[in-house]
């Protein structure tokens, strides 16, 4: 019944039942000003300039940076080891951490603290609409975070995330003046706090 209003066509344009819809389901980030056209990225001396290829590359790059890092510092150091580290950890404790089951005035609660302003993700669902419709949802998330705490594992679908580039500022069509940022599912974000 909240949205009635918004969507009733006998009060809106179609330029406006738009907005609304926007505004709602958090299509559009407000965000104008980090927004950057990329046209072209450079990798390797080879120019991409269609977006799929933008969009491979960079996705390329962000992914084997990480491998990139251990073999510099393995080249810089040959007799470092990257899993020195292991020898310094504890043998870990089965059944040592224990989760409450998460209550309906928690979750609400939670939920209630959401910035309607943050980015939606690639589900395009945003905290606006989460705040809107948390009477109807909030028994359904009750369920499946209690869940995943009994089992300890997180639903394939809340480990997917969007994945966008930042720019950081210098030449734009270079990968490495990008930042990759992950926006996880809202559903994810609640599971977390």
């Amino acid at each position: 019944m909240c949205y009635k209003e918004l969507f009733d066509t006998k009060t809106n344009s179609i330029k406006k039942l738009w907005e609304n819809l926007n505004n709602v389901s958090s299509f559009k980030n407000g965000n104008k000003k980090t927004a950057i056209k990329l046209s072209k990225l450079c990798i390797n001396n080879v120019i991409l300039n269609d977006n799929k290829n933008i969009c491979n590359g960079l996705n390329k790059y962000f992914s084997t940076v990480g491998q990139q890092l251990v073999d510099e510092l393995t080249k810089n150091n040959p007799s470092s080891n990257t899993k020195d580290f292991i020898k310094y950890c504890e043998p870990s404790i089965m059944n040592s951490m224990y989760c409450e089951p998460v209550t309906i005035s928690e979750l609400y609660n939670i939920i209630s603290k959401l910035k309607i302003r943050k980015s939606p993700r690639f589900d395009n669902i945003g905290p606006k609409l989460i705040k809107d419709v948390s009477s109807i949802v909030i028994n359904p998330l009750l369920y499946l975070y209690n869940r995943s705490f009994e089992t300890g594992t997180v639903p394939d679908k809340l480990k997917l995330a969007k994945v966008v580039p930042l720019f950081k500022g210098g030449d734009s069509s270079t990968p490495n003046n990008y930042r990759p940022i992950s926006l996880l599912s809202i559903f994810d974000k609640l599971l977390e706090n």
